[in-house]
């Protein structure tokens, strides 16, 4: 993993809802980068406990395990 923040890709779609990149809980053997602390209590929906697929996907996507 490179020490450089998730960037979004260009695209020609306007991003509505704007940043929507949450960690929670995320640990490397080497060390710690800043940019993945966890910010997920930022999202007004999140809860830990609770995220799952259908959490991550709104339902509208449910992969086989």
């Amino acid at each position: 993993m490179a020490n450089i923040p998730i960037m979004r890709v260009a695209t020609q779609n306007k991003n509505l809802w704007g940043e929507r990149i949450y960690f929670y809980n995320c640990h490397r053997n080497e060390g710690e980068y800043s940019w993945y602390q966890n910010n997920l209590e930022t999202s007004a929906q999140a809860d830990p406990e609770k995220i799952n697929a259908s959490w991550t996907f709104e339902g509208k996507w449910h992969p086989k395990l």
